[in-house]
């Protein structure tokens, strides 16, 4: 925790480069932890540096393909930059790997719609809500 708050402390006095190092080294131990992801990816953008955030989400996804958090985070860096079909792949192979997380189902519809692919984001929501019945924002 004491290395997280170090890590937003650096970051909230624009030492981007020393805190996704930070960032990073809590990867290591944690490489799901969201808010460190989400972070790292904000320094990144600060440095408009976010192609090295592209590959970095790319590693962990390699070496864990069910990273729900670096995947959601990529999906949506890819959709920052329209680049809807790579948003689509990553949100889709997740789902693919048994994911039943909602948040995938719900960024999955988000990007067909960006795609004006109405009909195949009802079937994303639909399928989501097969796998998460009881889930109200699906």
């Amino acid at each position: 925790m004491a290395k997280y708050l170090e890590g937003q402390l650096q970051q909230e006095q624009g030492n981007f480069v020393k805190a996704i190092a930070i960032y990073k080294e809590l990867l290591d131990k944690f490489p799901g932890n969201r808010d460190a992801i989400t972070n790292m990816a904000r320094c990144y953008q600060s440095l408009n540096k976010q192609e090295e955030m592209v590959v970095f989400l790319n590693g962990l996804l390699s070496k864990n393909p069910n990273n729900i958090s670096a995947g959601l985070v990529l999906s949506d860096l890819y959709l920052i930059n329209k680049e809807f079909d790579k948003a689509s792949a990553v949100l889709t192979k997740l789902i693919k790997n048994k994911t039943k997380i909602p948040q995938v189902y719900m960024s999955l519809a988000n990007v067909k719609l960006v795609q004006n692919e109405s009909k195949a984001a009802i079937s994303v929501y639909l399928e989501g809500l097969k796998q998460n019945p009881d889930n109200i924002k699906l």
